[in-house]
């Protein structure tokens, strides 16, 4: 067998970063213009780099700089919209996890809003609802509903 690469695991560099080495390592990584597909590889467990700093206690301050890459400026794009193998996109994961400021920033980088998950096993649950269930504060809310949440 032939020596697997990152695209052969749907794994990069960049999980790696995440996970072991930091935001001077990120940082140093991202401003090499990555290509998309190593920006938004999956582990073997569906996360990208951006789900692996969300779920993370340890790495949730490398989060922001990967959500930063969002901006048109930079000509990289972290896709908010990725799921993960439960059907969560990184907004659900920092509204879950409670993570306002990350929220945010999510919401205002133009992320896809009214994606179904199951929730819990139970519920087929938006965004917004799973704000409202976390008792978000209310400039979550309000940016979701005027970013056009369904309240359904």
């Amino acid at each position: 067998m032939g020596k697997e690469s990152y695209k052969d695991w749907n794994f990069s560099l960049l999980h790696e970063l995440t996970e072991r080495e930091g935001r001077d390592a990120l940082d140093l990584a991202l401003s090499f213009n990555l290509p998309e597909e190593i920006l938004n590889a999956r582990s073997p467990s569906g996360r990208t780099a951006l789900h692996e700093a969300l779920v993370n206690d340890k790495f949730r301050h490398l989060a922001s700089t990967l959500i930063s890459t969002c901006g048109i400026d930079l000509g990289l794009k972290t896709d908010l919209g990725l799921k993960n193998i439960c059907g969560a996109t990184a907004l659900h994961i920092a509204l879950e996890r409670q993570e306002w400021d990350l929220a945010h920033e999510i919401i205002k980088a133009g992320c896809q809003l009214n994606v179904i998950v199951l929730h819990y096993g139970l519920f087929h649950w938006n965004e917004l609802h799973i704000s409202i269930a976390k008792n978000a504060p209310v400039d979550i809310i309000s940016s979701l509903l005027t970013g056009g949440a369904g309240i359904s």
